[in-house]
């Protein structure tokens, strides 16, 4: 805005009289937490516009979503909460929420960014047991082996049933 200012003369004569050359800053389109504001120059009526979050470029559809949606619906998802939740939570701090089909999306997105790491990593820790395996002579009739532990039991959380 500030450049846009100075080759503006009558943005420029404007200011010099210590008023702001630029409207009140207004909402133009909200996309979740995140939206769009606007800016309009008194001088020439050049409309600046901002977002208050960056977009993030997915590869769904190329759907852009904003940064800040996405980190909210990551965050609701790791605590164990959902869509719902994440809406009360914002409606205390008198902020917008996200739709369900939005948050569904975003969720569905980050599923599958999480999927695609945790494989990588599953299949680098796998290439590791077996090389430490090959290095300390563990092998069964030629394949490398490791240790494996395990208890044997079900893990299972219980709200006052069995």
């Amino acid at each position: 805005m500030t450049i846009h200012s100075i080759p503006c003369e009558r943005a420029v004569e404007i200011s010099s009289k210590g008023i702001s050359p630029y409207t009140d800053l207004t909402e133009m389109k909200s996309y979740g937490i995140a939206c769009i504001l606007a800016v309009k120059c008194k001088g020439c009526s050049f409309i600046h516009t901002m977002n208050t979050s960056s977009r993030l470029q997915t590869s769904k559809d190329k759907i852009n979503w904003f940064d800040v949606d996405v980190r909210a619906v990551c965050g609701s998802t790791v605590t164990g909460n959902g869509a719902s939740h994440l809406n009360e939570l914002l409606g205390t701090m008198n902020s917008p929420g996200l739709r369900q089909t939005t948050f569904s999306s975003i969720e569905e997105e980050i599923g599958k960014m999480w999927h695609t790491v945790l494989e990588e990593e599953m299949l680098a820790a796998g290439a590791e047991e077996r090389r430490i395996a090959i290095e300390n002579n563990n092998l069964n009739e030629g394949v490398p082996s490791i240790t494996v532990i395990a208890d044997g039991g079900w893990s299972k959380r219980s709200h006052k049933h069995t």
